[in-house]
């Protein structure tokens, strides 16, 4: 779960977001939608305490396993761990009566213990950030080698992540010998391939055709089934995100103007959703 609450990013003398409120359940896959700079990136990134806000808060669920706790915890918090209620570093406990899951204050960890809780993340974004000197099977089968897979089982699980973004046929190429749009797959198969509980995809779509977009929008809706955690998309074309997200939010001008199932953003009775629907069908 993400609960993001009056976020604020200014950044000189530009509001990249403006009191942006945001909640996320497991199993939720949110498309993040709107035009050029209307705040999509910038939220994605502060969802992840990537830029840190300047106003608000990001919380997510502690998780499932008591490890994820565990990592959060150092010898001179001086917390009974016993005691389900006795949190720190911003964690949240459940309540005497265990109905409410722990919720992690991101803007409130230290630097590596923010570190350890994005380990739970899955991130693509605009700069792909690819390992130049690997190949596109070795980019993807580095983060599950990092977490202790072995090397075989790992190249194995790299493969079937390419085929299933249209890359088997790549899988020992640079990726400077890539396209763009095939580095963008590359890139989104490696932030997938360890199935994280928190997905943030920065319009992965981008660059390629109808048939392509479609084929990916399938590929991150699977994989989001699979884990059941997180999954939120930004995109600048809806298009490909109607047929596979719970609802999709309309960011306009670092604010969110709607935030609606699909069938009901693609009606486009809202305003806000009716003009931005008529920019991206002009682009």
């Amino acid at each position: 779960m993400i609960d993001a609450e009056h976020l604020t990013v200014q950044f000189g003398e530009r509001r990249a977001l403006d009191d942006v409120s945001l909640h996320v359940e497991p199993g939720e896959l949110v498309g993040i939608v709107g035009v050029a700079a209307s705040g999509k990136t910038t939220l994605l990134k502060t969802l992840c305490l990537l830029v840190r806000p300047d106003q608000g808060r990001v919380r997510i669920g502690a998780g499932a396993s008591a490890s994820s706790m565990a990592m959060l915890r150092r010898p001179s918090d001086q917390t009974d761990p016993s005691d389900p209620t006795d949190r720190s570093d911003g964690i949240a406990g459940d309540a005497p009566d265990g109905s409410a899951a722990p919720l992690l204050d991101l803007t409130t960890l230290s630097a590596r213990d923010l570190a350890a809780v994005r380990a739970r993340f899955g991130f693509s974004f605009q700069n792909l950030a690819l390992f130049d000197q690997l190949t596109a099977e070795e980019n993807v089968s580095f983060a599950l080698v990092r977490r202790g897979m072995a090397d075989a089982d790992a190249r194995l699980r790299a493969r079937a992540q390419l085929k299933a973004v249209g890359l088997e046929s790549a899988a020992e190429k640079l990726p400077h010998e890539l396209s763009g749009g095939m580095r963008r797959r590359l890139a989104l198969a490696r932030a997938m391939v360890a199935r994280p509980e928190v997905g943030l995809y920065d319009d992965p779509f981008v660059g390629l055709d109808p048939v392509a977009c479609a084929r990916i929008a399938r590929f991150i809706a699977r994989e989001h089934r699979e884990v059941g955690g997180v999954t939120l998309v930004a995109a600048g074309d809806p298009a490909p995100l109607f047929a596979v997200a719970t609802r999709l939010v309309l960011l306009e001008e670092g604010s969110i103007a709607a935030d609606l199932p699909p069938d009901e953003f693609a009606r486009a009775a809202d305003p806000a959703v009716a003009r931005y629907l008529g920019r991206s069908r002009a682009a």
